[in-house]
């Protein structure tokens, strides 16, 4: 009769193929980055140029802070329903890989020789919970930029001498933009005025108009105009990829965790016997503080510290600094724990 070791032994470990994970990580940033992008034009469809004429009149900056929040906290929703696709994902996973150990195996793993039902229920006190945390920390944190990003391009036409109209206009175009990008922006505009040449220096410029910028001494403001709407659409575009890679690898990783989580409380499976495993894409885009973590092993419940000694429960994490999430590609790995 084989021994406890050397049954688990002929079951492979992970529970999941680490290929899956990254193919649905991909699926759902490109999902995510489409939901911002569409999210941010209905904004902008809402908030028309004449509404926010008239609200800036009126002195009611507040109602376009009310109207951007709205329209992302529906963005939210669509994040937390891609965690529970992860957890369904995981769920199926699980229940095939459960369905293929041995009998005894089976009994060790879910505390029964019989087959249990692997389900992922987004009802769950623990879940509403999460989402809830999850959505707040969310919201606060995208308004919190975007009000600054706001009031700072208001500040910058102010400064320039525009009338409502100018400043109208100068909100739409931060709608959706850090504070950083708009500055960005701001000045991108500021070194086509002084040197069209400088314009050259900025990595997000549009390189159709590269010939322009190397050939004339002046640029009218028509070009102007054009070359820097250009630029901001491109920086809407890269915030959307930071987005959608940054929130795609958090829902992915989140729903593997629920799904073992919320299993380990029901009695479906024994908690100890698992554990996560923490990949990184072992390329030179990896981070330093997350290089020393790749292969480090947790049991469910635990957290992995990174480099930076921050607290992450998987990859993604929202409840970590940005330092340790923003762009992270990392994945977790729940693997068959070897007694």
């Amino acid at each position: 009769m084989c021994s406890n070791v050397d049954a688990i032994s002929k079951q492979n470990a992970e529970i999941i193929n680490p290929g899956d994970i990254d193919d649905l990580i991909t699926l759902e940033e490109r999902r995510i980055r489409r939901l911002f992008l569409q999210r941010i034009d209905e904004i902008k469809t809402s908030l028309t140029q004449q509404k926010i004429e008239e609200l800036v009149e009126q002195g009611r900056i507040q109602d376009v802070f009310a109207i951007i929040e709205a329209s992302i906290t529906g963005l939210v929703v669509n994040i937390i329903q891609r965690i529970i696709a992860s957890a369904n994902f995981t769920a199926d996973n699980l229940r095939e890989y459960v369905a293929n150990l041995s009998t005894d195996m089976r009994e060790q793993v879910i505390g029964t020789e019989e087959e249990q039902e692997i389900v992922f229920d987004p009802f769950s006190d623990e879940f509403i919970i999460e989402a809830k945390v999850k959505q707040n920390s969310f919201i606060t944190s995208f308004m919190e930029e975007q009000e600054r990003a706001i009031r700072r391009s208001i500040s910058f036409a102010i400064e320039r001498g525009e009338d409502n109209t100018g400043i109208a206009l100068a909100i739409i175009a931060a709608i959706g933009l850090t504070t950083l990008r708009v500055e960005a922006v701001n000045n991108f505009r500021l070194a086509l005025e002084r040197n069209p040449t400088e314009g050259l220096r900025r990595e997000l410029r549009d390189r159709r108009f590269d010939s322009t910028l190397e050939n004339v001494e002046v640029l009218t403001n028509a070009q102007i105009e054009r070359m820097v709407q250009r630029y901001q659409e491109l920086s809407l575009q890269d915030r959307a990829d930071v987005i959608g890679e940054t929130e795609a690898v958090g829902a992915v990783n989140a729903g593997i965790v629920a799904l073992f989580f919320q299993q380990a409380l029901i009695g479906g499976l024994i908690g100890s016997q698992f554990a996560f495993e923490w990949r990184t894409r072992r390329d030179n885009r990896v981070r330093l503080s997350h290089v020393l973590m790749n292969g480090q092993r947790q049991l469910l419940g635990r957290t992995f510290i990174s480099g930076l000694g921050n607290r992450l429960r998987y990859p993604g994490d929202s409840r970590a600094p940005v330092q340790d999430i923003v762009r992270c590609r990392c994945i977790i790995v729940p693997v068959l724990m070897v007694l």
